[in-house]
């Protein structure tokens, strides 16, 4: 038995952990800042397999994302009765860019409890310029 979480909740994240596809966890979740209301973040590379997969399993095109990262390419989102679950579809030349900029974050505490979420944003974004201007430059 689980507790404190919703099982249409589970079942989603169930579908995600068996699919054939790779998800990345991220966000609040990833980065260890969550509280009651927070929901589940991931990131996939983009496919026409993994858009048909997410639509056959209930994920809907959020036509309003709120991310400021430029590897974003879309962004599908299943909504649950306690929290949704996200999933951002990156350009697969991206996806190790991405984890790069999530493991730097990350090791350095930047995202703690006290930052808020407009500087988390021009954070993510710093860094992911830094990493894309340093990957371009090989």
């Amino acid at each position: 038995m689980l507790k404190n979480m919703g099982c249409t909740e589970l079942a989603t994240l169930f579908v995600l952990h068996d699919s054939d596809f790779l998800f990345y966890l991220t966000g609040s979740r990833f980065f260890e800042t969550t509280h009651p209301n927070s929901d589940w973040d991931f990131f996939v590379a983009n496919s026409d397999e993994v858009i048909t997969f997410l639509q056959h399993n209930g994920f809907i095109l959020d036509e309003s994302p709120e991310y400021e990262d430029c590897t974003i390419v879309q962004v599908y989102r299943h909504v649950q009765d306690v929290q949704d679950v996200h999933v951002q579809l990156i350009d697969s030349d991206n996806i190790v860019l991405k984890c790069c900029a999530q493991s730097i974050i990350y090791n350095h505490n930047i995202f703690d409890g006290t930052v808020d979420k407009l500087t988390r944003r021009k954070i993510w974004s710093m860094v992911m310029s830094i990493l894309n201007t340093h990957h371009q430059d090989k």
